[in-house]
């Protein structure tokens, strides 16, 4: 589904803007986060990220800084319980192909709004 995104949508199609959003993010974090263990790799990734333009070094930019939009007080606990749900579902079905289940989950009014409030929260990157 994730390379769906990023190559049949549109350059400008949100669903798509997304994907590349949790992967830039995602690589920006993992690079830091080893950069202290293997400082060479990490400043050869750094350079050859494609959006970090002129950009000082690893080193020098400081360390993780997530967008504080991601950091929503219970949204761990709600994506622990999606992947639960999930990894509940795949083992039910035993090796078949996912996508030809449709899947209806019923869950409490209340975390419905919630998990639809982080859903429209968009962080956005900019490249």
């Amino acid at each position: 589904l994730l390379s769906c995104r990023l190559y049949c949508e549109e350059a400008k199609d949100p669903k798509r803007r997304s994907c590349q959003t949790v992967l830039a993010e995602a690589l920006d974090i993992v690079v830091r986060s080893f950069a202290p263990i293997l400082p060479h790799l990490a400043e050869e990734v750094f350079q050859y990220i494609p959006y970090k333009k002129d950009s000082e070094g690893v080193f020098r930019t400081g360390w993780i800084n997530a967008s504080s939009a991601w950091k929503k007080p219970g949204i761990e606990e709600a994506i622990e319980g999606a992947c639960a749900m999930r990894d509940s579902f795949l083992g039910s079905i035993s090796g078949k192909n996912a996508l030809e289940y449709e899947v209806i989950i019923v869950i409490e009014p209340g975390l419905l709004f919630e998990l639809m409030e982080v859903k429209n929260a968009r962080v956005t990157f900019s490249v």
